[in-house]
């Protein structure tokens, strides 16, 4: 894939986050507390949601409306924003500090997962329409709740948390105990965990180790300790830090490097494999890509769009049918100049929100 455009580096050496898709817009989540509104196809600014909320903003996810999406912060709140109004049309608030959100569109459900106060980490669940938990679990992890991830099909919710815990919780039913259904331990704090295939979980750890684990809390003539440890995969797929994972059809992984490069990996839901030798490397600014987004627009001439947030306050633009433009060139030579005159950064792992 090519870059096909990228936006001015932010003011004030904001941070580039979460990104979105809200109708024919962009919408950014910054280090700066703010909610930046950019064109898809320029990666101009059209607006910006200044202060959307008084703490750092932890989660940006869509809505089962193309005009509504929700942010998460560690103010302690989780709102809806009308992206027509850019005005927060509900507010949903947890008793600490919010790490991770996630939306279920065909259940319109939002969770949503605490830091840790006092003894209590909690994930709850909210219909999207009320601002009163439907469920809550104060109990399910001893650190914050760094992941959350819908099952698509079902009212299956996954936890992951920073005591190295994940979590399959069946949200219909209130009693914690009764709800959790199934345990992982993966030792380290968790960076993602995702659902794949029928019954298997997707899990990488914020030290970069990845293991699939199998579902069997309803199939006793399974071990329920099952599980394919694939190590540390800095080295086995050539990167440095997991950005995101995509558990559709295909199944990828979104990785960086500190070479300055974006990675495609697929992964064979088949085998339950990585396959490397067919990655596609993408080149990236110099700093850490915080999220990734890839735009299926259907009136889209180029195809498929992915975008790229960075910590260097730039957005950027990739396409597979794409040209190089030449300002994306002169940006490129720009970003490696200045890298090779800076101190030289700690690659191990981006440190989280």
């Amino acid at each position: 894939m090519n870059s096909i455009a990228s936006s001015k580096a932010q003011p004030n050496n904001a941070w580039l986050f979460d990104i979105v898709k809200v109708s024919d817009s962009l919408a950014v989540s910054t280090s700066t507390n703010n909610i930046a509104i950019f064109d898809t196809e320029t990666l101009a600014i059209r607006q910006n949601i200044q202060k959307a909320h008084e703490d750092v903003i932890t989660g940006l996810v869509n809505s089962n409306d193309a005009n509504l999406i929700y942010s998460s912060s560690r103010d302690g709140t989780v709102k809806c924003w009308d992206m027509r109004s850019r005005q927060a049309i509900r507010n949903y608030r947890p008793t600490a500090g919010v790490l991770s959100v996630a939306h279920h569109p065909a259940l319109d459900k939002v969770a949503v997962g605490t830091e840790l106060k006092g003894t209590d980490a909690i994930v709850s669940v909210y219909d999207s329409r009320s601002p009163n938990a439907l469920v809550s679990y104060p109990d399910s992890h001893g650190e914050d709740v760094t992941s959350l991830s819908w099952h698509m099909h079902n009212n299956l919710l996954l936890s992951g948390g920073g005591d190295g815990i994940i979590n399959v919780i069946d949200t219909t039913v209130v009693d914690e105990d009764d709800a959790i259904l199934q345990v992982f331990n993966h030792g380290s704090s968790i960076h993602l965990a995702q659902f794949v295939g029928k019954n298997e979980v997707l899990a990488f750890s914020h030290m970069e180790t990845a293991s699939l684990y199998k579902m069997s809390y309803n199939q006793e003539e399974v071990p329920r300790d099952e599980v394919k440890e694939f190590g540390d995969v800095r080295s086995k797929l050539a990167m440095d830090y997991a950005i995101s994972f995509g558990a559709g059809a295909p199944a990828t992984l979104f990785t960086g490097s500190s070479a300055g490069h974006i990675s495609i990996i697929p992964f064979n839901i088949s085998t339950m494999e990585f396959e490397p030798d067919q990655r596609i490397d993408m080149e990236s600014g110099t700093e850490v890509i915080r999220s990734v987004h890839v735009d299926h627009a259907p009136d889209s001439l180029s195809g498929p769009l992915l975008y790229a947030a960075s910590e260097d306050g730039i957005l950027r633009a990739y396409s597979k049918h794409g040209s190089i433009t030449e300002d994306a060139k002169v940006a490129r030579k720009k970003e490696r100049r200045e890298s090779k005159s800076a101190k030289k950064k700690d690659t191990l792992r981006f440190e989280p929100y």
